[in-house]
């Protein structure tokens, strides 16, 4: 065993939707590192759900430090904030609503990735698919 190597459970074949993990106490960068070591175990996009925008920005860059040398090369995607408020009188800058279309459509066409949500993002209301 290295120091990069954790006991993590027994790899799965295909992902269900009712697979879920709740990892508590993990103090400074070592939730990225179990991200990046349950990543090699899992098959299937993994969503990571932060305090807030700054956590999850935080939490990108870990987790980019400790797949740097991954061969395949696992995409991360930060799905971000309006970074407004729901009465602003402006709207969101071009660029945030840009990559928040290009997550979602990730996230509906990626098989594998690691996409990183702030709760405050995650409570938004989004349009029907339909």
């Amino acid at each position: 065993a290295t120091l990069l190597s954790l006991p993590l459970p027994a790899p799965k074949k295909e992902a269900s939707s009712q697979d879920h993990k709740h990892w508590g106490q993990l103090q400074g960068s070592s939730a990225a590192l179990c991200i990046s070591q349950a990543l090699s175990q899992y098959k299937g996009p993994i969503v990571l759900i932060t305090a807030d925008t700054p956590s999850a920005m935080k939490l990108e860059k870990e987790i980019a430090f400790f797949l740097s040398d991954n061969a395949k090369q696992t995409p991360i995607t930060l799905f971000p904030d309006w970074e407004t408020l729901p009465y602003d009188s402006f709207s969101p800058h071009q660029d945030i609503v840009s990559q928040r279309l290009e997550t979602l459509f990730r996230f509906t066409q990626q098989g594998e990735g690691i996409f990183i949500v702030p709760v405050n993002t995650l409570m938004q209301r989004l349009a029907p698919t339909d």
